[in-house]
């Protein structure tokens, strides 16, 4: 119970320290159809709880145990001064969402409620599956004990597995939960991925209220969170501890927010933005991905609309790329003082004229497992059902420059991923199988808020189309 405690008050603290953060930052939260609630405060906190880690780490390689309790020291700071302010100014019910919960019938509020009480209680057990107790849970454990990535333990790939130069921000959440634990026991420590789970789906609902109101935000919320792949405990779905679900949060908090600042260029928004795609670029290597996706898709949409704006959008961009690239710097400088991967050699054959020449037939060898993949409810429900139907079946009028930005970084991300498996030097059935569901994972929550927008342009099932233009 006491270490139950512990990792409850961690965790709440990363939360405060988001929230005190978002404070810091001028904003009108008055007049905003979804405040930064607690889905925001929980990626803020940790974004930044993990961006001040990296420091020490980037220094030298080093992390001592009074590193771990300065970053709780300073969310306390941030959680009992500007953090309670920003709970106050919103209100208690817009903070945790309860607006959206009492949106929906009677009767889906109690299947809300016990999807969060499924989820919870997966969260209460240890580390079982193989990539968070090999590649996450393990290498927090070095970093708690040894407090270094210069050890035998990070130099025996054989020891730590194969990803020795895999990105830190999930183990330096963990490590710091077991700091405050005084223990390695990680034991409730999946309680980190449930909020970031929450999060997701409350991000995704608070901007489907911000569009068409609480009614939807709590319909489209309530459908992300009842997908196996976001809740589940099978290997590598929500309630495991693998990275996927982190990046996910981080990569759709920061394509809403960017989607935000192309119809209102501000600093908080870009701001954040910032910190969270920073926050994605230091959990998985497929931040790299999206931070070019993103890019793509900001030029597409503004050469398309042709904003006059420009002084404004130029300006929040360089916002957002500061606090991303000094993520990015931190986390390179970390991984300097770890070993290569042991197989990183092996991808320099994907530039090579001769491998590339025999992929042409590659296209349709992954195509059925795609769709299968499209298709399985027992991992997507019928979420990707409902948006490839959704978008095929339903017509609108016209397209609003931030769905528009939505649609052409999902297809960026998708085309990336699938040219991934294309060109890969790993046996294409094995990768797909290992890899594929989870990267569906990150472009999930996207692609449920292009299907949300689709569905509300036509006036379903709250605000109508002409209504969702004046608050896009």
């Amino acid at each position: 119970m006491i270490a139950l405690l512990k990792v409850t008050a961690g965790l709440a603290l990363f939360t405060g320290a988001g929230a005190g953060l978002i404070g810091l930052i001028p904003g009108t939260e008055e007049n905003d159809g979804d405040p930064l609630h607690f889905g925001w405060c929980v990626l803020a906190g940790t974004a930044l709880a993990a961006l001040l880690l990296h420091v020490p780490l980037a220094l030298d390689g080093h992390i001592p145990h009074a590193a771990f309790l300065l970053a709780f020291c300073l969310s306390l700071v941030l959680a009992v001064g500007p953090g309670r302010a920003h709970v106050r100014r919103i209100g208690i019910a817009r903070f945790f969402g309860l607006d959206l919960l009492y949106a929906l019938p009677s009767w889906l509020r109690v299947v809300t409620l016990l999807l969060v009480l499924l989820a919870f209680s997966a969260a209460l057990g240890p580390f079982v599956a193989w990539d968070e107790r090999a590649i996450f849970g393990l290498k927090a454990r070095v970093l708690y004990h040894e407090g270094s990535v210069l050890g035998e333990a990070f130099r025996d790939t054989g020891y730590i597995h194969i990803h020795a130069r895999y990105p830190l921000l999930v183990p330096l959440l963990e490590a710091s939960l077991f700091t405050l634990k005084g223990s390695g026991d990680d034991r409730f420590l999946k309680l980190l991925f449930l909020l970031f789970s929450l999060s997701l789906a409350l991000v995704v609902a608070g901007e489907a209220r911000r569009l068409h109101g609480p009614r939807a935000g709590g319909l489209w919320g309530l459908l992300l969170l009842a997908t196996p792949m976001l809740i589940g405990p099978s290997e590598g779905r929500g309630m495991t501890a693998y990275a996927d679900l982190p990046f996910a949060a981080f990569v759709t908090g920061a394509t809403v927010l960017l989607g935000r600042a192309i119809d209102h260029p501000g600093s908080r928004d870009a701001l954040l933005a910032g910190l969270l795609l920073g926050a994605a670029l230091a959990t998985k290597q497929e931040g790299a991905i999206w931070a070019m996706a993103l890019g793509l898709a900001l030029l597409v949409t503004l050469w398309r609309r042709m904003a006059p704006r420009t002084a404004g959008l130029a300006r929040s961009t360089a916002t957002v790329a500061a606090p991303a690239l000094l993520f990015l710097a931190l986390s390179l400088a970390a991984h300097r003082w770890t070993p290569a991967p042991a197989w990183s050699e092996r991808y320099s054959v994907v530039f090579s004229l001769a491998w590339l020449r025999q992929l042409g037939w590659r296209p349709v060898e992954i195509a059925p497992f795609v769709l299968r993949q499209l298709t399985n409810w027992k991992v997507w429900g019928w979420g990707w059902l409902l948006v490839v139907t959704g978008l095929l079946a339903l017509r609108r009028p016209r397209l609003l420059p931030t769905p528009f930005f939505w649609r052409v970084t999902a297809l960026a991300v998708f085309a990336a991923d699938i040219g991934i498996f294309i060109v890969t030097p790993n046996h294409v059935h094995w990768h797909l199988a290992t890899a594929f569901s989870r990267l569906l994972l990150h472009l999930f929550p996207l692609a449920i808020l292009i299907l949300m927008e689709q569905v509300g342009a036509s006036g379903w099932p709250g605000r109508g189309h002409a209504e969702a233009e004046t608050h896009a």
